[in-house]
């Protein structure tokens, strides 16, 4: 008989253990803002998937060859580390050279899938791996395995902090070196296991791959790690112009909120609604590969005397203004158009404090205006915590052409475009005020649609009675501009909108009191046969009237305006619609399809699947294998797919519900995620001392965690509109102090069922550890879906339902087994 490999001590693996989840968690990020930069948010999913995946694959593969790993724990845990650690940069060189695409005609669709999966796999190897030696750690503990469940739990949550630190310094595609070689590193610490005579072969090992690491990590990472471009993203192209000499890049900066590139060039002609051509040249501005703004290369206010012909000038030919505010304007073109007016008080509110150094250091130095003040936060914080007014609120975040052929946006939340936002907006009008967001035109319309539904559904929210008196609709030959007043529009406001668009040979969709033969002259736009409207004008007098919402349920896209609870104002598919998307457009139809969902259901279903059919073949050896049949499998199934489950949910709510409060989605994530992994480790910490071994205690605390999840989702609302108008530190110190008796009392059941099945069924630990896996990758999917379809109110009830669940599963197991 082979002689069994020593064991690692707990003093020595757990440290091991911290490095590998800190690297896990670390990786998990940057790569998801690599595939955001290379591809589009789509892909994001497909990490989470990887990642959680490899985990429960890890726990599969342990479960069936289980005393060959107990022979060789301590040689596979080390070996097994340094695979870990080089498998990073080498996966991801691999997977950059994979044709992955969303762009694709049905024809293409097996073959596009098979890439994708390939694609998938070879991501999914560093998480197999970790997943393996952090379940390898889990089963070779008996009396410690809190406190490596423990350690796995605060790496993750040191390793997103550490991938939010390295976010605002590195190149996304660099910091795969300073992550895998943490995992590296950290295998110094453990003592080699081989004989003697060969221990220096593992030391020479991990220092010669530190090295190679290390010496990597100081090359241009655009050489050695460059990164696939979607050909069909803004970035592609630019670099095209710039392989042809058409092209400058002028500079990049990275941060957390995503990377910054300023391009140059003659051929760049990027503003939505524009009606003189002699337009000065002008930079293009990049935001993770999409287009964020462009930058007008002018030095003073007589340069840009043209922007008021332009239709998103329209405010300030109706009213004058005296405070301008200005949400989310990232290359300076409505700045410019407000320093033209004779506005005193010119307020810009940006998310991303490295737009506003840019437009600073820019030499067109549209800031330096004495009547401006920057304001760095999220636009829809800033209106839930001023209390300042205007005559104009430009919502420049909300602009653009539409989001795209195959709906690349549409799995982003965004709590401005909300029907509570838009109230907001309203809400910070002064009785003369205007608010106004232009979008392009579409056919079939879909996004100024919602727009309109989304001002009318606002000022119903507000107690307006007649929401027709105070819309504007007007449009030109690229886009749309809907203007929301803060109070009934005057006769003489009208007049100016219907001489101006007229003078403007802008076409008016809705004003009060407009008749179907003003509309439509210019520009001509289809709409009901024989009507001579369009569908812009047609809609307005639907969504103004009783049958809103037989619109709603009958368009061909998903236009019912967008709420807190379900904050997705660029979800516009329906399931209904595919069919006559096939009609209509015939082989192009996936261009119409909101893809995002799409590949968000192909992400959920092929995860699903592979679960199904790799987590039966152990499960049912361990129930072969044991004298406690088959329902103690289905028990330890039940409890761990419910606590994974249930996690996944409450921390995906969560960063949603907190990215309000804090005004920042980065800093949302990674304080829930790290909140919640590291709270979870300290009460996996204490779970021996404040549980033992009894289940009623365990049954008590997940209907505590229950309790907790029905109750925030109930007063959380409350406390931020009381506390919205906290500096930052303190909103961040309370955000702790809300997640911690959560996340606390959220780290105790996972470790007791370990340490039940370690005393009572010791086989069935790696299956509790692969069913934990899969249920987390699934559920990663399903969360999205849940939230799209249902909100967010109703994903923290479900978690609620799966901790009382698992409380349940947890006294069923105890007398079980």
């Amino acid at each position: 008989m082979k002689q069994c490999s020593p064991a690692i001590n707990e003093a020595r693996i757990l440290p091991a253990v911290f490095f590998i989840s800190f690297a896990v968690i670390a990786w998990q990020l940057a790569l998801m803002r690599c595939l955001l930069i290379s591809k589009y948010q789509h892909f994001s999913f497909l990490v989470i998937s990887c990642a959680l995946l490899g985990f429960g694959a890890g726990g599969a593969l342990l479960s069936m060859c289980r005393p060959w790993f107990q022979r060789r724990r301590g040689a596979v845990f080390q070996w097994g580390l340094v695979g870990f650690g080089l498998s990073i940069p080498v996966c991801f060189k691999l997977g950059e050279q994979i044709p992955v695409s969303i762009h694709f005609p049905p024809g293409m669709l097996v073959s596009i899938l098979g890439w994708w999966f390939l694609f998938w796999i070879i991501h999914l190897v560093p998480f197999f791996l970790a997943g393996t030696l952090i379940g390898l750690a889990l089963m070779s503990e008996r009396k410690g395995v809190h406190r490596i469940y423990a350690g796995n739990l605060v790496g993750s949550a040191a390793g997103a902090a550490a991938a939010i630190f390295m976010m605002g310094h590195l190149p996304a595609n660099q910091m795969v070196f300073p992550i895998s070689l943490s995992a590296i590193v950290s295998g110094l610490m453990l003592n080699p296991v081989s004989p003697k005579g060969r221990a220096w072969v593992y030391r020479a090992s991990v220092v010669i791959a530190a090295l190679i690491l290390g010496c990597a990590s100081l090359l241009d990472p655009d050489r050695i790690m460059p990164l696939r471009i979607d050909e069909y993203k803004a970035l592609a192209y630019v670099q095209r112009l710039e392989d042809q000499g058409s092209a400058e890049k002028k500079v990049t900066l990275n941060g957390v909120r995503g990377r910054l590139d300023l391009y140059s060039s003659p051929h760049f002609h990027t503003l939505l609604s524009l009606g003189d051509t002699a337009t000065p040249a002008m930079d293009k501005l990049l935001r993770d590969g999409f287009h964020a703004g462009s930058i007008l290369c002018v030095t003073n206010l007589n340069q840009v005397g043209f922007l008021r012909k332009a239709l998103f000038a329209l405010p300030y030919r109706l009213v004058r203004p005296r405070k301008v505010l200005i949400l989310g304007d990232s290359g300076g073109i409505y700045i410019w158009l407000a320093r033209l007016s004779r506005a005193d008080s010119i307020v810009v509110v940006h998310p991303d404090r490295n737009v506003v150094r840019l437009l600073e250091s820019h030499a067109h130095g549209v800031l330096k205006d004495p009547r401006i003040r920057v304001i760095v936060s999220e636009p829809r914080a800033f209106l839930d915590r001023t209390r300042m007014t205007f005559d104009i609120v430009h919502l420049a975040r909300l602009e653009g052409f539409s989001p795209g052929s195959g709906g690349i946006g549409g799995l982003r939340e965004d709590y401005l475009a909300t029907t509570e936002g838009f109230a907001r907006c309203l809400n910070v009008l002064t009785d003369q005020g205007i608010a106004l967001v232009v979008r392009g035109i579409q056919e079939p319309a879909r996004d100024n649609l919602k727009v309109a539904a989304t001002w009318i559904e606002a000022m119903e929210s507000n107690g307006v009675k007649n929401p027709g008196r105070r819309i504007l609709t007007a449009r030109d030959e690229l886009s749309v501009a809907t203007l929301a007043a803060g109070s009934p529009l005057k006769p003489s406001v009208i007049d100016r909108f219907r001489d101006t668009c007229h003078a403007m040979s802008w076409d008016t969709e809705w004003f009060p009191g407009v008749k179907p033969e003003q509309t439509n002259r210019f520009h001509i736009l289809p709409g009901p046969q024989t009507t001579g409207v369009s569908w812009y004008h047609q809609t307005m007098v639907e969504l103004l009237s009783s049958r809103r919402h037989d619109l709603y349920d009958n368009w061909i896209y998903h236009i019912r305006p967008a709420r807190d609870d379900r904050p997705f104002f660029y979800d516009f598919f329906k399931w209904a619609s595919l069919s006559r998307l096939r009609e209509i457009f015939g082989p192009l139809w996936p261009a119409r399809a909101e893809m995002g969902f799409l590949v968000l259901m192909v992400a959920a279903i092929w995860t699903a699947t592979v679960a199904a059919i790799v987590l039966p073949a152990p499960a049912i050896l361990v129930g072969r294998g044991s004298v406690y049949g088959s329902g103690a499998v289905l028990s330890v199934t039940g409890l761990f797919a419910a606590l994974g489950t249930g996690f996944m949910f409450l921390e995906m709510g969560f960063i949603q519900i907190f990215t309000r409060f804090l005004g920042d989605p980065i800093l949302a994530a990674a304080l829930v995620i790290g909140g919640f992994l590291f709270f979870a480790g300290m009460g996996s910490l204490s779970q021996p001392s404040l549980t033992g071994e009894t289940a009623p205690r365990i049954l008590f605390v997940t209907a505590t965690i229950a309790i907790l999840v029905i109750t925030y989702a109930s007063v959380l609302p409350w406390i931020f509109q009381s506390a919205g108008l906290l500096p930052d530190i303190p909103r961040i110190v309370l955000s702790l102090a809300l997640i911690a008796p959560l996340a606390f009392l959220m780290g105790i059941p996972f470790p007791w069922g370990l340490s039940l099945l370690h005393r009572r069924a010791v086989a069935a630990v790696p299956v509790a550890w692969a069913v934990n896996g899969f249920a987390s990758v699934v559920s990663a999917a399903g969360a999205v879906l849940v939230a799209l379809v249902y909100g967010f109110n109703i994903l923290l009830t479900l978690a609620a339902g799966l901790y009382l669940f698992a409380g349940i599963m947890c006294m069923v197991l105890y007398r079980r087994i």
